[in-house]
């Protein structure tokens, strides 16, 4: 879907509320590259009435084909994927399967939940950072989870007391307490839009009560996709703010990179060559000088598994090793620290339902605490190799 401004969204949907549009623009709006709106969700909130969508698709049944369909599923027939696909294809909505009892409340909530919607800001409007405070950068490509990851640290910070959202830049603080929000009804925050950016300054304490000033940075998948190939001045024309951020301001850094281990298809090429080249990137530029640690953190490696250790290292070992190997060059070069772990929210009921376990949060939440500190100057071993040792600590 294109990124629309709030206000017109609103003003388009009060148009198909009010029945306004005729059939052919409300075409252009639900299907194709002018797509703004998906259908499903315009019907479960009572926008788009269910009368108006068989008119638009006509559903593929009679009544009494519909009827049966209805019996079928009370009776257990068809698996929750097929009843979603059913919805889908215009039988009926998730609202006449509840108000039929042909699925109950707990299965509609899993069945047809929708992300929580989560509102960023454009580049112009966020603040600069502030100094003296431990800049966290997390990049990705696209879909790979990092607002997962951050309301998972969220979440568990302030879940224990131990987390300080600073309210200077508020839309972060909106942010942030949207993220928590996700996590406590369970469901997973909308992915960042293309065209934002956001920064959330906090302190974190660890349990000697010291505290951690950190700031997180988040951008979209496709600005950190889109700066492969660049050079600086090409990309400080065309993102002077990442420029300012990551480049251009004296804070200490930890760059975390969230590689998503489900990608799309063709997209572990595209990881691969994206986090190596914003590494030499950074390398190049000067900023891997004011780096304190490299974090891989592989996302979606979901379930309770005793195996997934072993996946995550084989997963490592047989497509990112070149990854690992430059990480352990810049060991050897800076000084700073590595860490692998893994990363997931819990068990997935649907796409977007989850039941959440709170240890890999956990695990990365106090790596922090050990890591990170509020001097300018951070005594740092040399070290010269790592190993999957720091893979699920503790």
């Amino acid at each position: 879907m294109e990124n629309v401004p709030e206000g017109i969204l609103r003003a388009k949907r009060q148009q198909i509320k009010n029945n306004e549009l005729d059939n052919i623009t409300l075409r252009k709006l639900f299907e194709g590259e002018s797509r703004m709106f998906d259908v499903q969700n315009l019907l479960r909130e009572g926008i788009l009435s269910q009368e108006k969508h068989d008119e638009l698709y006509p559903p593929p049944s009679t009544e009494d084909q519909r009827e049966d369909l209805i019996n079928s599923i009370k009776n257990y027939e068809f698996s929750d994927e097929q009843i979603k696909e059913l919805v889908e294809e215009g039988w009926f909505t998730a609202e006449y399967l509840l108000n039929r009892n042909a699925i109950n409340q707990s299965q509609y909530n899993i069945l047809f939940a929708t992300a929580v919607k989560v509102n960023f800001d454009e580049w112009k409007n966020i603040p600069p950072l502030k100094e003296g405070r431990i800049d966290v950068f997390i990049f990705g490509i696209a879909g790979s989870g990092k607002s997962c990851f951050l309301a998972g640290l969220f979440y568990h910070g302030n879940s224990i007391g131990r987390l300080n959202v600073d309210i200077d830049n508020v839309t972060g603080v909106k942010y942030a307490d949207t993220l928590i929000e996700a996590m406590e009804e369970g469901r997973v925050p909308t992915a960042t839009a293309v065209d934002y950016i956001q920064y959330i300054a906090c302190d974190i304490r660890d349990d000697d009560e010291h505290t951690h000033p950190l700031t997180f940075i988040e951008m979209s998948g496709e600005h950190f996709q889109d700066a492969y190939g660049k050079t600086l001045p090409d990309l400080k024309k065309e993102k002077p703010k990442l420029v300012e951020y990551l480049f251009e301001n004296p804070n200490r850094k930890v760059i975390f990179l969230a590689i998503d281990y489900q990608p799309d298809r063709g997209g572990e090429t595209g990881q691969r060559k994206n986090f190596e080249f914003m590494l030499k990137f950074l390398d190049k530029n000067g900023v891997l000088e004011n780096v304190e640690t490299i974090v891989l953190v592989i996302t979606k490696l979901d379930g309770d598994d005793d195996s997934l250790q072993d996946d995550a290292k084989r997963f490592l070992e047989n497509r990112y090793k070149s990854l690992t190997n430059l990480c352990n060059d810049y060991v050897e070069k800076y000084g700073l620290d590595f860490y692998v772990y893994k990363f997931s929210l819990g068990n997935f009921k649907s796409k977007y339902v989850f039941d959440y376990n709170p240890t890999d949060s956990e695990i990365i939440f106090d790596m922090l605490c050990d890591t990170t500190s509020v001097l300018k100057q951070k005594k740092k071993a040399k070290k010269s190799s790592w190993s999957f040792g720091n893979l699920f600590k503790g």
